[in-house]
């Protein structure tokens, strides 16, 4: 009797420990939420972050358990993730007015990868947080980075930049007094080729305002003229230079790659000859006058392109050491240039100017021949061209 006693308790114990011994189902299984609110992880821990919030009575699929058994992994509302196991109860009747898991607003703006790691709608890596311990901040919300966009250079605001080239230069004189047809002061006409340099400072204080500063040089040019008064006509050789500066405050508005503008500034320009003896033949000019500017430009990938038109009304035309009477007069300047970038803050570029004053000069002059006869000749009116033009090739640096 006892046997059979003990042959009835192992049949009815067995199959009880086999069902044990089975392996946990794979099978999903329908649970709802438990719990308030609950994060919804990237892993089973609550060191990964959150992918999103699951509330009380939320319907979810649970795909996996853990193997502490601690935590599951769920399917929400086409989302998944880990769940603490304790915040979730098989079964039950899920809340048909429960919030959506992924109302959360950061899941509008980026997504996980297979591995759990948070990334940008682009691609891009958005942060992670795994293994840190720290909790996600509520109310940050990250938005992907949109592509930086090169500005236009008329945009750009609090910049400086500056110009330094060198080249050639020519200037030329054209002058012509009413006085006796022998006279060497009835007509001169040279040109003195010589070396020039260029420096040029741009400041941007605000994306619309410039302001400018250049300067040019063209010196080491030299032109032969015959001795006044030498029966021999003994060849002389003068040497010139010529300086011009500016400085002007401009206002520039841009369309896409391409901007104009305009303002006003100042000019001085010095046209010099070297003196000879015992007559002077050419006579340096001073020229200061207020000037109108136009200019226009692009950008187009690498290349900045620039061009500008100025008028200058003469305040004050001097001459040394004498005097071709009293002047008229009036200047324009003429500028092209192209660059090319190198590095966003280095540039090559190639310059080509053009200035050019007419004067006309009326009353008795001081400047006189005094060697073609045995008595001085004047004039009382006289006109004078004058022209700097050359080309500079140089860098340009900008922050």
């Amino acid at each position: 009797m006892r046997a059979v006693f003990i042959l009835t308790a192992l049949f009815l114990f067995l199959p009880s420990v086999s069902s044990a011994a089975k392996p946990k189902s794979n099978q999903p299984k329908s649970a709802v939420i438990s719990v308030d609110v609950e994060e919804l992880r990237a892993g089973p821990g609550a060191a990964y972050i959150s992918r999103g919030r699951t509330y009380r009575g939320e319907s979810v699929r649970i795909l996996e358990t853990s193997d502490t058994g601690e935590w599951v992994r769920v399917e929400v509302s086409r989302l998944e993730g880990w769940l603490p196991a304790k915040s979730v109860r098989l079964g039950g009747t899920p809340v048909k007015s429960a919030p959506d898991a992924g109302r959360d607003r950061r899941q509008s703006n980026y997504a996980y990868d297979k591995s759990g790691r948070r990334r940008r709608l682009d691609g891009q890596a958005a942060g992670s947080g795994e293994g840190l311990g720290e909790e996600p901040v509520e109310d940050r919300i990250e938005l992907p980075e949109a592509p930086r966009r090169a500005l236009p250079m008329s945009a750009s605001k609090n910049t400086i930049s500056m110009q330094v080239g060198v080249g050639a230069g020519v200037l030329e004189r054209n002058f012509q007094a009413d006085i006796e047809p022998e006279s060497f002061l009835s007509a001169l006409d040279v040109s003195a080729p010589g070396l020039a340099t260029h420096l040029a400072l741009e400041w941007r204080p605000l994306p619309i305002v410039t302001v400018s500063a250049f300067g040019r040089d063209v010196r080491l040019g030299k032109v032969q003229v015959i001795r006044p008064g030498d029966v021999d006509r003994t060849i002389v050789e003068l040497s010139t230079e010529a300086q011009q500066v500016g400085l002007d405050v401009l206002g520039r508005v841009s369309m896409g790659p391409f901007w104009v503008g305009g303002g006003l500034g100042g000019r001085y320009l010095r046209h010099a000859f070297r003196e000879t003896k015992p007559v002077v033949v050419f006579l340096t000019t001073s020229v200061v006058g207020l000037a109108g500017v136009l200019e226009a430009g692009a950008r187009l990938n690498a290349f900045d392109m620039r061009t500008s038109l100025v008028y200058v009304h003469p305040l004050s035309i001097e001459q040394t050491p004498l005097s071709s009477g009293t002047p008229e007069g009036s200047l324009f300047e003429m500028t092209a240039q192209i660059g090319y970038r190198l590095t966003p803050f280095l540039s090559l570029y190639l310059e080509s100017s053009t200035t050019g004053f007419n004067v006309d000069y009326t009353g008795r002059a001081t400047h006189r021949d005094t060697v073609t006869r045995d008595r001085a000749l004047v004039y009382e009116s006289a006109t004078e061209e004058n022209t700097l033009s050359g080309f500079t090739v140089g860098v340009r640096w900008s922050n």
